[in-house]
């Protein structure tokens, strides 16, 4: 036994004999008696007393151990009490059909790209109803991105659920305002586009999307090539071949396959809209795919299944001489919002004939 519990033989047989005499197993700490009083005042600050805060007040009663014993019992009564304020009823929740659609982010490694290595991002979503099942991978997690992800759902889809349910990250929740969110404005005119409704989920509360996390959590740790992929358009047709066979397997919970589900559920779906333009805060318009911008009075930009692409035939030589024709913020025309970084005497590159005055 001492071998198994990884200690003398002497000790096992101490315990052994306390036990058989109904003697306490563990000798009692110095901090028991006081475990009243740091319990209440867990209650009072919750949970965000210290056990140096601790340490004057238990002093004052009497209390004559060391901060070492204290901290000890300050740490098992916190566990104790976040074990307390976890207990939550789980109910089986259930939504109609075309109700929902619930999206997420996913860290997935590093992806080779012709701009470098480059984080790789998975973005899942999961229909509430049918559970059916949709993952598109990415090398960013901005706003163009996430749009351009949402239009290959839907188009995926070949409809536009009532709801989208996302988490509050900074593409979609700009601030809170008395325990509300407020949506990005993008987000806003994206959803009046299509149209759904976005819902955000509770803030540090992943378990209210628990269908999405799940499917992340399961492409991050049991279905992805433990080598990784080469390339983005490698991971993309992966990712199609795995969303061909999860969704025609049998579903563990719901007991039936997504796709049969699906095509019940897609006459329910919203009508489906093309892609709208989408421009970034500067006012500018931007491809996610490629690091170039185009002032957004020169260029007009619209969707494909490769990203977002300008609709003229310039080339790609020539928006990037378009831009620059305004080298730097001070000669570029405004656009409504002013830099919050203070304008210099010179700007980059050095030469700039109009910041040089």
């Amino acid at each position: 036994m001492a071998e198994i519990v990884g200690c003398d033989h002497k000790t096992v047989k101490t315990h052994l004999l306390r036990h058989a005499e109904g003697q306490p197993v563990w000798r009692a700490s110095v901090a028991d008696p006081y475990r009243e009083v740091i319990g209440a005042k867990f209650e009072a600050t919750a949970g965000r007393i210290t056990a140096k805060a601790l340490l004057r007040t238990v002093k004052a009663a009497g209390y004559a151990g060391s901060a070492r014993t204290l901290r000890r019992a300050v740490a098992e009564e916190r566990a104790r009490w976040q074990t307390s304020q976890r207990r939550r009823v789980y109910r089986p929740w259930s939504s109609a059909p075309g109700d929902v659609l619930m999206v997420d982010w996913g860290h997935v490694g590093k992806v080779q790209t012709a701009a470098g290595l480059r984080p790789l991002s998975v973005f899942c979503a999961v229909l509430g109803w049918s559970r059916y099942r949709f993952v598109l991978f990415a090398t960013s997690q901005r706003f163009a991105t996430l749009a351009s992800c949402l239009a290959a759902c839907f188009e995926h889809l070949d409809g536009v659920p009532a709801r989208v349910l996302f988490d509050n990250a900074e593409t979609v929740t700009t601030s809170f305002v008395a325990g509300q969110p407020v949506l990005n404005p993008d987000l806003v005119r994206l959803a009046a586009h299509y149209p759904f409704t976005p819902v955000t989920a509770a803030a540090a509360d992943p378990e209210s999307k628990g269908k999405v996390e799940a499917l992340v959590r399961y492409v991050k740790s049991d279905c992805m090539p433990a080598e990784g992929f080469a390339s983005l358009d490698a991971a993309n047709c992966w990712g199609r071949v795995w969303m061909d066979d999860a969704n025609a397997a049998v579903h563990p919970e719901t007991r039936a396959v997504p796709v049969e589900r699906l095509a019940v559920e897609r006459p329910l779906l919203r009508p489906l809209r093309e892609r709208p333009v989408v421009a970034s805060g500067a006012g500018l318009t931007s491809a996610p795919r490629c690091g170039w911008r185009v002032p957004g009075t020169r260029s007009r930009r619209t969707s494909s299944a490769d990203g977002w692409r300008c609709r003229s035939p310039a080339t790609r030589s020539e928006c990037t001489t378009r831009a620059r024709r305004w080298p730097c913020t001070r000669s570029r025309p405004p656009v409504g919002r002013r830099s919050m970084r203070p304008i210099t005497r010179r700007c980059r590159p050095p030469g700039c004939v109009r910041c040089a005055r």
